[in-house]
């Protein structure tokens, strides 16, 4: 299994993704039960998982807008300055 340069075995991106889908699904979810019991809790916790979801979309956007190009000087580790 390819890893990303930070160790990681999956890229930050594809975890964004899988977030956000549980997010849907747990949004989804919730709806459901507040329409089955009328409960006004549930129905603003599945408000709290839609926002969460957009949450993961402005992740992405800003995934997108840095891109995978790193400048020279804002390399992670250290440097040797001497």
């Amino acid at each position: 299994m390819a890893y990303s340069p930070m160790g990681s075995r999956y890229s930050s991106r594809t975890l964004i993704y899988v977030a956000l889908g549980a997010n849907l699904l747990v949004a989804a979810t919730k709806f459901a039960a507040a329409a089955g019991t009328g409960s006004s809790a549930m129905f603003s916790e599945g408000i709290h998982s839609i926002v969460d979801t957009g949450n993961e979309f402005l992740l992405l956007y800003g995934l997108h807008r840095v891109g995978n190009k790193k400048p020279a000087h804002r390399r992670a580790g250290r440097q040797n300055h001497s």
